[in-house]
Order: C-alpha cells, then structure tokens, then sequence
C-alpha cells in the first residue's frame, strides 16, 4: 500500500490458487487468470462469484494461449482478454528488418510545392514548416557489421 504511492508496481504470480503462496491476494486490484484447470481455482484466482458473472477460464481450449480474464478493482464484471502471440518466424522477421541496412528512405513531405489553400486538405491540419529535414548520408561503412555485431 505504501509502494503505490510512489508510482511503484507489484506483481504476484501463482500457477496454483489453492496454495496460499500469495496470501495478500485480496489487496491487488487488478487479477488475471489464465487457463485454469478447474471452475473453483476462477473463484480463487479472481474473486467470489466472478466465475458466475462470465469469467469461465477453465474453458479456455489448449489451442487459444494468451486467452486470459481480468478482473479489476471497481468492476463488478470481469472483461476476457487476448494478448497477442509472437512467434519465433515474427521475432526473426522483426530483427532482419530492424537491422537491416538496404531499406529504402523516404523523403519528409515537403510544403514548399503546395498552393496557399489546398482544398483537399483540412484547415486544421499540422503546420510543417518548422520541421527540420534531416538528410541521412550513408557512407558505405558501418563499424557493426565489420565486428559481427548481431542485434538478436
């Protein structure tokens, strides 16, 4: 109760309610539960009565991981989530673009060439004539790759 005050967050975990492992389980506002094994550990995990009102994570099918239910402090009814699922393909794909050194620059839209009112444009559009351009120049050398540096 003291941590909040400070901005600070706490974060208990079990993977079985029935222990008392988290015996302070009452004082977390926000509780998520995961696929659960049995309809009395939603009860346990969530609170009394949440399994009543919607929150069936223990028919959570094997083939639906990141699934989960949350329930918080001020609401009575708990909300199902979905957390996204990346895989190893995305992860991969997601280094080799991050690194990658062939990617094609575009340049920053430029206002100089447009007329004083475009009408296609809303009148409260952003104004971009204070943005600086900053033109990247690209030498050839780059001192990671000729040291095997591997940002995965």
């Amino acid at each position: 109760t003291q941590y909040r005050a400070v901005g600070g967050r706490v974060v208990a975990a079990t993977q079985e309610p029935i222990k008392e492992v988290v015996p302070m389980r009452g004082l977390f506002p926000t509780k998520i539960a995961l696929r659960l094994e049995e309809a009395s550990y939603v009860d346990m995990a969530l609170g009394e009565g949440v399994r009543e009102r919607g929150a069936f994570a223990d028919q959570i099918p094997d083939y639906m991981p990141g699934v989960a239910y949350v329930k918080t402090e001020g609401s009575r009814e708990p909300l199902r989530v979905r957390a996204a699922y990346t895989g190893d393909d995305d992860i991969t794909e997601l280094v080799r673009f991050a690194t990658s050194h062939d990617a094609t620059v575009l340049d920053f839209p430029n206002r100089d060439n447009s007329t004083e009112a475009d009408e296609n444009e809303p009148a409260d559009s952003p104004n971009t004539d204070d943005v600086e351009h900053i033109e990247v120049i690209d030498d050839g050398e780059d001192e990671d790759d000729e040291e095997g540096f591997d940002a995965a």
